[in-house]
């Protein structure tokens, strides 16, 4: 598991990327609660549908609110905010 934390610096951003996440082992778990620039959202989408990522947990998007028409609103691993 990965939990992002780290502060919006130049060099944070976009630092959650495809070389980053193909790292971390076959089926593990991201939660990023830090800021939505330092992911890369394509790369992300590509890593829970080939399975390197078994789920994401993310409080931040690069562009919020999340547009209606993000893919990451209709993935199968969705699921809703519940606090």
């Amino acid at each position: 598991m990965v939990i992002n934390l780290l502060p919006s610096t130049h060099e944070t951003i976009n630092l959650i990327d495809h070389h980053f996440l193909q790292q971390l082992p076959h089926g593990a778990f991201f939660l990023n609660i830090a800021r939505g620039a330092q992911v890369v959202e394509e790369d992300l989408l590509a890593a829970l549908n080939s399975g390197q990522l078994k789920a994401a947990a993310l409080d931040v998007f690069q562009v919020e609110p999340l547009p209606e028409a993000h893919s990451l609103w209709s993935h199968s691993a969705r699921h809703d905010h519940a606090s």
